[in-house]
């Protein structure tokens, strides 16, 4: 959100980002973290639509803040698929595991997080 008016995408930043969503330790913490950038996003896409046109320089080149969301979605859903291959790995069978077509049209990383 803070490049969506132009800017730079550095890698600095997506380390700090992951250093925030990673002290959050309870399922509270998670869901308020998650609330708080939901409601960013919102406010991006409904209010400041425009921004969403904007180019920005990244550590990876050249993208539009629509297409950082893009990436943004993509990795979600990798991590998501992750997660639940290691509850598989502990020998857990999640209740209402992704299937197949819950990932449809998005373009998810192959391998593991």
């Amino acid at each position: 959100m803070k490049v969506a008016n132009g800017g730079e995408f550095t890698e600095d930043m997506v380390h700090d980002y992951m250093l925030r969503a990673n002290a959050a330790r309870t399922t509270r913490d998670i869901a308020a973290y998650g609330t708080r950038v939901l409601a960013q996003v919102e406010e991006l896409i409904t209010r400041r639509r425009d921004a969403l046109d904007q180019t920005v320089s990244t550590y990876f080149g050249e993208a539009t803040a629509f297409g950082l969301l893009i990436r943004a979605r993509s990795m979600a859903a990798f991590r998501l698929r992750g997660t639940y291959g290691y509850v598989r790995m502990l020998g857990i069978e999640p209740e209402q595991p992704p299937g197949a077509n819950d990932f449809a049209g998005l373009a998810v990383p192959s391998g593991t997080p």
